[in-house]
């Protein structure tokens, strides 16, 4: 207890002195040491002993108080006399202080008192290492992906809805580093072992209870430890001999690092197991390119109709025949989707009578046959009378159309008249019903995917709900391209979860570095002469990446022979499927590249490669490389490179660090090209003292020019399609399919532009005798692109025309064209001709009010002044002849100015009076008897 002028107590009853015992137990005395200093004070003698029971010490003042303690000279400690009942007063206060052993519940001064729990978090339960034999479970949400739909496999675990359930059993064996073979108790027997992720696999103890669920699962983050397989860590073990190569090169001199002609880098224990690296020196530089580049021939398999004079060009059909993947017989696939009470619109296309397909016809597609490209025919009546035909190609175009438009999302874009801003609202009804444009997105993810997937819980759908439509489209760009340089990257198509981790899709990516980080990841290839993507592969689960080919344990022809990488897996897929010529090249940023992928594509497809190195050092000198190139060029790196070349399992190849600036540094590997100073130098931009930005040209290897050429391809096509066309967010939609297939769709448009692009620069070439993709005269942008795709609207081709319908309409004569006598259609307000229950837009002709009494509704209004007139010729002129050759101001063309509520007849000009109510009156109206009749 703190004590009167900065005094502390000594707890244990005893003297701080000699450090003995003056007394224990209840009622021993308290010693205060009023110098403020207990650790620090000097040796005290030892006091006698005071008597108990003590004399309590009272004062009325602080003076009197001070007064009544004993006190000692020179910083002496002094008994504090106690009371009985051990309260003592101070500072004339009664305060209560205890002597003797202090409480067990005490605690010390210097603890400070907060208001954070004081508990501390249970330890995390270690998992047992993975093994043969091991007990293990996986839930429900990591197995369900991995079963096909349909199987009896998959009929047990649709048969539990938690996605946190577990399902258990025993580890066979490893397939590879990341991935394990399961045999599962509640699945078939004959169906019972999947191959699992080992990040998915939950290893239990020997004897442990296999408890079906638990409340904690989806908060866990399970540490996973190394396979069981691997050989464990030996105290002294022998270190690395790559790492003891690299690091004895480092270790020289730096003059001999400048000079040094070869580096020998060991993969094994055993002297042959070595790669000797051949390093060029300054004059020294590759020639001679492997690659034979004139066997490159037209990238066109098929003709395309072109026209350099835009407005010649339907590029709404070139795009639904050459870009769009195949729509013909869909129809009918959509009618039957949207059918089922299952579905989300089937209420809607029940009551709006919304129809695909037509079975009465000879060729229920027989537009999209006869056009190529008008996918199905929606049948709608409004009324349950009128019905009307509508093409889903329009609602393709629409798609477009509203990148022109300043709103977004379906509900702004179907809006009609006037918006709070200069233009008016879209008002897309105009060309389709709002109902059949979401039925069309409602069922436009659906249209290639099997019947199983249709009406599946949305958390549980699989890729293979896309996977058709990426699959077709792939093939119709292999069918038009001929692919002789091929550049690899990815593409991000955007989607924010909101309400789950993944928002419906069945894993979802995230990459900082991207403009749009979140979503679906798409790993595409690009054909390099047109900049037209050839191949798409969707980034699934770890699982099911592994699962495709080239994927598992395949060994790699790597000296050791490895398990082929993730990354090179990837690049031979995206190689092979974009049907690269044998003899052409393959490209990549850093994740694609590695000494592994070069060597895989060159010895099982016969193809050339560069690719940047970061991470993927497998057998690459990296540090080597950095150190000559600091060793030669210590002071101004800038525009240098340093090259080595090596043959590995039987392929030639060469790696360079070249300086892009006085720190960047960038590293390749290549198995073609030259390293020659190219003729084209590269700009380096950078800040001076003063903060302006300057400009540098510095040379660059022949190699490093051809890739930089083309890498930017996929960035470019990305850009355009996210930022400039912007279908994501313009379509605003809770359906993670649309997103993805509306993607693509933007993804097909971008290749339109390319092709248009490539084919001016063709036209350019051929009159001036110069290929060039950088004129701007001959190119234009993608957004007027939309606006000469989007011609068929305006040109009355995607108009909704009625057919047989009932609704009373004003129609001009035979032979009678009203346009020809300067009429045209009464509008209202919105600038429509009829309403949305299909009926015509009438007002009262305004010369019948100058004959009869009775309106006379018409449908027609001068083009000139907007005055209402009918067609009917019931005295010696026709209203409209009358209004065009009076010289009334009031009956005649063009001399007031009146809104379309200020046609007021003059009195003085109506031949037929009202009659006068005095004269004639109306005969008295009988009352209705509310009564019964007896």
């Amino acid at each position: 207890m703190p004590s009167p002028s900065g005094a502390t107590a000594n707890p244990t009853g005893g003297s701080n002195a000699d450090g003995g015992d003056a007394g224990a137990g209840a009622g021993a005395a308290t010693t205060l040491n009023f110098s403020g200093n207990v650790n620090n004070s000097p040796p005290l003698p030892p006091l006698p002993p005071v008597a108990a029971p003590t004399v309590a010490v009272a004062a009325t003042s602080p003076t009197a108080a001070a007064a009544a303690l004993p006190t000692q000279q020179d910083g002496a400690s002094a008994a504090l006399p106690t009371q009985q009942d051990g309260a003592s007063v101070v500072s004339g206060i009664t305060a209560t202080m205890s002597v003797g052993k202090p409480s067990k519940h005490s605690r010390a001064r210097n603890v400070v008192d907060t208001t954070a729990r004081k508990s501390t978090p249970a330890p995390k339960k270690k998992q047992p290492n993975i093994k043969a034999g091991r007990r293990a479970y996986v839930t429900r949400k990591q197995l369900k992906f991995l079963v096909k739909v349909g199987t009896p496999g998959r009929n047990v675990i649709d048969a539990q809805d938690r996605d946190d359930y577990r399902y258990y059993g025993s580890c066979i064996n490893a397939v590879h580093a990341k991935a394990w073979r399961v045999k599962f108790d509640a699945l078939p027997f004959d169906n019972n072992v999947i191959q699992v992720s080992r990040n998915n696999i939950i290893c239990i103890d020997d004897g442990e209870e296999e408890s079906p669920y638990s409340e904690k699962f989806m908060a866990v983050e399970a540490t996973v430890e190394e396979c069981a397989n691997a050989a464990p860590k030996k105290k002294g073990r022998k270190p690395d001999p790559a790492k003891v190569a690299v690091e004895e090169f480092l270790a020289l001199p730096v003059d001999l690092q400048s000079k040094a002609k070869s580096f020998v880098r060991p993969y094994g224990d055993d002297p042959g197991q070595k790669i000797d690296w051949q390093i060029l020196a300054d004059d020294e530089q590759i020639t001679e390119d492997p690659m034979d580049h004139s066997t490159a021939k037209d990238v066109w398999k098929e003709e395309i109709a072109w026209d350099p004079d835009p407005t010649k060009m339907n590029y709404n059909d070139l795009f639904f025949e050459k870009f769009m993947v195949n729509l013909e017989g869909k129809a009918k696939v959509l009618d039957k989707y949207l059918s089922d009470p299952k579905c989300g619109m089937f209420s809607t296309t029940q009551h709006d009578n919304i129809k695909f397909h037509q079975p009465e016809w000879e060729d229920p597609d027989q537009l999209v046959s006869r056009i190529s490209k008008c996918i199905i025919f929606l049948c709608i009546s409004s009324c349950n009378t009128n019905p009307y035909v509508f093409q889903l190609k329009l609602c393709i175009t629409l798609l477009f159309t509203a990148v022109l438009e300043v709103e977004r999302g379906v509900e702004n874009l179907f809006k009609r008249g006037q918006s709070n801003g200069f233009k008016d609202y879209p008002d897309y009804g105009q060309y389709v019903p709002e109902n059949v444009f979401k039925a069309f997105m409602c069922g436009f993810p659906f249209l290639w995917c099997e019947e199983k997937y249709w009406y599946m819980k949305p958390k549980d759908l699989p890729w293979d709900v896309v996977l058709p439509f990426v699959k077709e489209y792939n093939k119709k760009r292999t069918d038009v391209l001929r692919t002789f340089y091929l550049m690899l990257d990815e593409s991000m198509s955007g989607w924010r979860p909101k309400t789950s981790k993944t928002g419906g899709l069945p894993n979802i990516s995230h990459e900082p570095r991207k403009p749009v980080p979140l979503g679906t990841m798409i790993r595409n290839a690009v054909e390099c002469v047109t900049g037209i993507f050839v191949h798409h592969d969707i980034v699934q689960r770890t699982e099911e990446q592994w699962g495709k080919e080239f994927g598992g344990d395949i060994r790699s022809h790597l000296p050791k022979g490895e398990a082929i990488p993730y990354h090179t897996a990837e690049v031979l897929r995206q190689a092979k499927n974009a049907k690269v010529e044998k003899g052409g090249h393959v490209g990549g940023d850093a994740w694609f590249g590695s000494i592994a992928s070069v060597v895989e594509l060159y010895k099982r497809l016969g193809l050339y490669s560069t690719f940047i190195i970061k991470q993927n050092l497998n057998y690459f000198p990296m540090k080597v490389l950095h150190a000559i190139l600091i060793a030669r060029y210590p002071e101004r790196p800038a525009g240098k490179w340093v090259v080595m070349k090596a043959t590995i399992s039987g392929v030639d190849i060469f790696i360079m660090a070249y300086a892009w600036s006085q720190k960047g540094v960038a590293y390749f590997v290549s198995s073609c090209g030259k390293t020659v100073q190219h003729e084209k130098y590269y700009k380096s931009r950078y800040e001076d003292e003063y903060g302006i930005v300057q400009e540098k040209e510095l040379p660059r290897p022949a190699i490093a020019h051809f890739l930089y050429e083309f890498l930017p391809l996929i960035d470019e096509h990305n850009k355009a399609r996210q930022s400039i066309l912007a279908l994501e967010r313009v379509w605003h939609t809770k359906d993670c399919w649309f997103r993805v297939l509306t993607t693509f769709v933007g993804m097909a448009f971008v290749d339109m532009m390319r092709c248009d692009r490539n084919k001016r620069a063709e036209h350019s070439a051929s009159s001036s005798g110069r290929f060039s993709l950088d004129e701007e005269d001959d190119d234009f942008k993608l957004k007027e692109l939309v606006n000469y795709f989007a011609r068929p609207l305006r040109d009355g081709h995607f108009k909704l025309y009625p057919r047989k319908t009932n609704c009373g309409r004003a129609r001009a004569k035979k032979g009678d064209d009203p346009r020809a006598q300067k009429l045209v259609r009464v509008q209202n307000a919105d600038g429509h001709t009829t309403y949305d229950n299909g009926r015509a837009v009438n007002l009262t002709c305004f010369i019948c009010r100058k004959y009869r009494t009775k309106q006379q509704m018409t449908n027609w209004q001068c083009k000139e002044c907007d005055m209402p007139l009918c067609q009917q010729k019931r005295r010696d002129k026709s209203c409209l002849e009358e209004h065009l050759s009076s010289q009334d101001q009031h009956l005649g063309c063009g001399f007031m100015k009146r809104k379309r509520n200020q046609f007021q007849m003059p009195s003085h000009l109506k031949f037929c009076e009202p009659t006068d109510a005095a004269v004639t009156p109306s005969p008295p109206k009988r009352r209705k008897r509310r009564g019964r009749r007896a």
